[in-house]
């Protein structure tokens, strides 16, 4: 049961850093989209 436990762990870590990441790229390319335009 620890090894379950313990890949369920990974796995949302994984999920955490994916999203963190992807929203962290929208941010930057919505700035420089921003910048382009004015």
């Amino acid at each position: 049961m620890e090894n379950v436990k313990s890949a369920v762990k990974d796995a949302c870590l994984w999920l955490l850093v994916l999203v963190l990441t992807t929203l962290t790229w929208l941010g930057i390319e919505k700035m420089v989209i921003t910048m382009l335009l004015d």
